[in-house]
């Protein structure tokens, strides 16, 4: 009864001039992944549109990746950040996962590729706080790149079908204290003696899969011989876990 689970949009934020065979490799490790990449291919003329359509790339993703090598990247003018910058803390103000690669000192690199002058220590400064602040993969090839990509995305989509299985289990809270009304949680987790209840969200499932869930609870516990099965299916707030408790307190 596993939902389909749309697949999540990564924006790839890079410098671009300096690192085509980079972002072309992470594109197709997301696309591997089953998600979606998107990326800002060049920037538009105006620096208004250049800010704006790069933060409405991070607005519509669900994950977050950051590809840095040795240039500071564009900053608009008026501004004292690079895109590339913006895009960064736009993810962390969203709170969306993020993944930052950062480019190992023995990766082969031409000298025009390497930011001189105030970029470099704009440059400096920006992955003294990315490596502070984040778990950070180094690469020293395209291909060791596409490497730790793929095994952070592929973590990534595990923690997030885990997160999704666990929002859409039936809440099975058995001898816990009941609702102070129809659409409170059980207040607390507490084993009291009393009826087995069970709590399904009403907004995960049709009336036609609530009414399988509880076919199948009401056998489970038929089978158990336990004739104090109480179903409450109004829904509430918030699932509270999944435990299956019996009237004296106890889980099996």
């Amino acid at each position: 009864m596993a939902k389909k689970i749309p697949p999540p949009i990564v924006m790839i934020s890079s410098t671009i001039r300096d690192l085509p065979d980079h972002r072309q490799g992470v594109l197709d490790a997301c696309l591997r992944q089953g998600m979606f990449p998107k990326m800002m291919e060049h920037l538009p003329a105006n620096d208004d549109d250049a800010i704006a359509n790069s933060l409405a790339l991070v607005d519509e993703a669900d994950i977050y990746v950051g590809i840095f090598a040795y240039r500071y990247g564009y900053i608009p003018k008026g501004r004292t950040k690079s895109v590339t910058q913006l895009e960064y803390e736009h993810a962390v103000k969203r709170g969306i996962p993020r993944k930052i690669f950062v480019m190992h000192k023995d990766h082969p690199v031409k000298p025009a590729d390497v930011e001189t002058g105030d970029g470099a220590e704009k440059l400096a400064k920006f992955k003294e706080k990315l490596k502070a602040d984040n778990f950070v993969n180094e690469f020293a090839s395209p291909d060791e790149l596409v490497k730790h990509v793929v095994n952070a995305l592929a973590a990534e989509r595990k923690r997030r079908q885990e997160a999704e299985d666990d929002s859409d289990a039936v809440v099975v809270a058995g001898a816990m204290h009941p609702p102070t009304n129809d659409s409170d949680p059980p207040a607390d987790d507490t084993p009291i003696a009393g009826p087995l209840q069970v709590y399904i969200d009403a907004d995960a499932y049709s009336a036609e899969e609530k009414g399988e869930l509880l076919s199948l609870v009401s056998e489970l516990y038929r089978l158990q011989s336990n004739d104090r099965l109480v179903i409450d299916h109004k829904g509430t707030a918030e699932p509270v876990g999944v435990e299956v408790g019996s009237p004296n307190g106890g889980t099996s």
